[in-house]
């Protein structure tokens, strides 16, 4: 429910960018702008344009996830001994008293935000046109990041000793459990059609010519 209702606040949000850029495509319009030259020609200014737009039209996705780690003693003896020891460390002393199986145990709840939408930088923005047709080529919408902070990530149950480097392959764990989750989600209809309708703000005259998209 919370991942929906986070969904419907950035798309809330992008709404109101949209209404940001068209303004701004308004008012260059009453100053007489060409605005067919600045979105249409390749020139720095389109270049820098687009790449904002893309910033926009980014959907990014706040999840939250619990991932767990757990390690069994082998047999009877180890765990009388593991038990044994884990009475004479304060830490541990409850999973001594009540004779636990459980010789490790980690559970942690990752906080994450994750990033899909368009990546200019390695393939750029192309535009191909004829005369009935525009045709912008896009690179396809991926993910650009997944952002976990350690600092948000809670320790639901630690149980023994754990290390650094094993705290992290667990919240490796986490971030392709939000992948996986975001997989449920069409973010990738929902980021190409984001950008598609701006685009088509930002050129609104071509001659009566049919604007296409493809994705590489």
């Amino acid at each position: 429910m919370s991942k929906k209702l986070d969904l419907f606040k950035r798309i809330l949000t992008l709404g109101v960018l949209v209404a940001i850029v068209l303004f701004v495509v308004r008012w260059c319009s009453s100053r007489g702008e060409n605005l067919d030259e600045l979105t249409i020609e390749n020139t720095p200014i389109r270049v820098e344009l687009v790449r904002n737009l893309a910033e926009i039209a980014t959907i990014r996705l706040n999840d939250e996830v619990v991932v767990d780690s757990v390690e069994y003693y082998k047999s009877i003896d180890e765990q009388l001994s593991g038990n044994l020891t884990k009475l004479l460390d304060p830490a541990n002393l409850k999973y001594g008293v009540s004779g636990s199986p459980i010789e490790r145990r980690l559970t942690l709840i990752v906080k994450a935000e994750l990033s899909y939408g368009f990546d200019l930088k390695k393939q750029k923005l192309e535009i191909q046109e004829t005369d009935s047709t525009v045709r912008i080529v896009l690179p396809s919408p991926q993910i650009l990041d997944v952002a976990i902070t350690p600092s948000t990530t809670e320790i639901y149950q630690e149980n023994g000793k754990w290390r650094d480097y094993e705290v992290s392959h667990l919240r490796q764990k986490a971030r392709i459990k939000v992948i996986r989750g975001s997989n449920e989600i069409d973010l990738e209809t929902m980021a190409k059609t984001a950008l598609e309708n701006l685009l088509k703000k930002m050129i609104p005259n071509t001659q009566g010519r049919e604007i296409g998209f493809e994705y590489r």
